[in-house]
Parts: structure tokens; C-alpha cells; sequence
């Protein structure tokens, strides 16, 4: 006996009335109980199964090729995402690479800033240096000669003191031109 499996017969009868049908295929359940061939009163021809094996053959195949179809278009789908993806890839890199000199460059950049600056500290530092040696040795200056003048205005008043200079106070009034000499 000719066994065919009831599930073509329903993937058949569902692709044709699919259409018309809100259920999709995927929804149903198929069941694989055999169909035997001579379940029809009388039993089926050789001509009918042939007819039905044709049918169900050229169904499988229209079945097939949207598959196919359905499976180029995914593929071709793939291969553009894939793209896509290696593009942003590729534009990620970029970035990174840009991010990357450009961080070198301010590395650069800031190294050059950090020398500039580290030499003005040393010029600071030794212009510092040298107003406080500076500073000092006229503070020992300042000192030595506020002595000397406290020294000199004690030996004036010292002379003005004097006798001699208490004499000779009348010679030198009138060698003074301005006071009358």
C-alpha cells in the first residue's frame, strides 16, 4: 500500500487556502499519522495518486523556492548588516585613532608647558635668590652705614663741643659770606 504522510497533505492544503486563512502555517500543528491510500471507498487510482503526488511535489517546490527566497533575502540582509557593522567598526577605529592623537598631541603639548613653566620657576627662583642676597647686603650696608653716621654725628657733635671749635666761631662768621663776611 501507498503511504503518504498527512502532514504534505495539510502543508498543501494550507498553502492554498493560506491566503484566505488568518492563521499562518506555524501555527498549526501538523500530525504525522500515515494516510493509506485506500481510505477512499473504492481506493484511489494510480492516476489520482500520481495527480496528488504531482501536486503535493510542485507545492513542496513553490513552498521551496519562497524559502529560498525568503533565505537569499535574509542572507542579503546579513551581508548588508554585516557591512554596516565593519563600516561603524571602522569608524569606531577612527575615532579612536583621532582620540588618540589628538590626546598626544595635548600630551605633547602640556610636556612642552610643564618645561616652560619648570624653567620660569628656576629663573623665579634664582631671581628670588639673588633679591634676597641682595635684600641682605643692603640690610649690612644700611647697618654699617647707620653706624658710621651715628658714629660721625657723635664725633661732630663731639668737635662742635669743643673749645677750639667754640673760639674759632667768630673767624668763621666772618669768612661766611652769606652771614655778613
Amino acid at each position: 500500500m501507498l503511504v503518504i504522510r498527512r502532514e504534505w497533505l495539510r502543508v498543501v492544503s494550507d498553502l492554498m487556502v493560506s491566503k484566505f486563512d488568518r492563521y499562518s502555517i506555524a501555527d498549526r500543528r501538523l500530525s504525522y499519522q500515515p494516510f493509506v491510500a485506500g481510505e477512499k471507498p473504492g481506493g484511489y487510482s494510480a492516476g489520482e495518486v500520481n495527480n496528488l503526488l504531482m501536486g503535493v511535489e510542485q507545492t513542496f517546490e513553490a513552498y521551496l523556492r519562497r524559502i529560498e527566497r525568503k533565505l537569499i533575502d535574509a542572507q542579503d540582509d546579513l551581508k548588508a548588516r554585516q557591512d554596516e557593522l565593519g563600516k561603524l567598526a571602522n569608524l569606531a577605529d577612527q575615532r579612536a585613532a583621532a582620540a588618540q592623537a589628538e590626546n598626544a598631541a595635548y600630551a605633547a603639548k602640556l610636556g612642552a608647558r610643564d618645561q616652560e613653566l619648570a624653567q620660569i620657576r628656576e629663573q623665579l627662583n634664582q631671581q628670588i635668590e639673588a633679591a634676597q642676597k641682595d635684600r641682605d647686603t643692603m640690610a649690612e650696608t644700611t647697618a654699617q652705614l647707620t653706624d658710621k653716621i651715628t658714629s660721625l654725628e657723635h664725633t661732630l657733635e663731639e668737635i662742635q663741643q669743643s673749645s677750639s671749635w667754640q673760639l674759632t666761631r667768630p673767624l668763621r662768621w666772618i669768612s661766611d659770606p652769606k652771614k655778613g663776611g
